[in-house]
């Protein structure tokens, strides 16, 4: 790992740990980088959306995208885990591909086919490359809800995701 401290501009070489001292009214902020022999870095994490009109229900504010395709609770389990490619792909912690499969999306081995590439949109849109259309969450209120693929729309709720940095 190379650091950088961005308030004094000092580097700490490649090193396993990072070393800090500080007051308890002091703040750091560090530029993190691996080191080349640790490969690139990926993003990993839970893909969720947030449930309209729940804002004030913190259990129920937020559902996660689970393995084999289906939105609930989130409950920190791998089956919440996905990996987004460089091109696109939603690979689950199984190590399988959603695609998108006439009107529902479904795991597959990955491949490069573009059923199984996906644009994410400003708006918070997973829009599948082959068929253009969004991921999209059936019966908000419910638990857990199914995904189905439909015609994008402006500003649904049930077609607004968030995914790992």
């Amino acid at each position: 790992m190379e650091a950088r401290n961005l308030w004094t501009g000092e580097s700490q070489p490649a090193a396993p740990t990072l070393d800090a001292r500080l007051d308890s009214h002091d703040t750091a902020l560090w530029r993190i980088r691996p080191a080349a022999p640790c490969g690139k870095p990926a993003r990993t994490g839970t893909i969720i959306m947030t449930v309209a009109g729940k804002q004030r229900d913190i259990e129920n504010y937020t559902r996660c995208l689970a393995a084999p395709g289906s939105v609930g609770a989130c409950t920190g389990t791998p089956r919440e885990s996905w990996t987004v490619t460089a091109r696109g792909a939603l690979i689950s912690s199984g190590g399988q591909c959603l695609a998108a499969a006439g009107e529902k999306p479904l795991l597959l081995a990955c491949a490069p086919n573009p059923i199984q590439f996906w644009k994410y949109t400003l708006t918070g849109n997973l829009v599948n490359e082959a068929d253009h259309q969004c991921l999209t969450a059936t019966n908000p209120d419910r638990q857990p809800q199914s995904l189905t693929l439909q015609t994008c729309g402006h500003n649904r709720p049930e077609q607004i995701w968030s995914l790992p940095n």
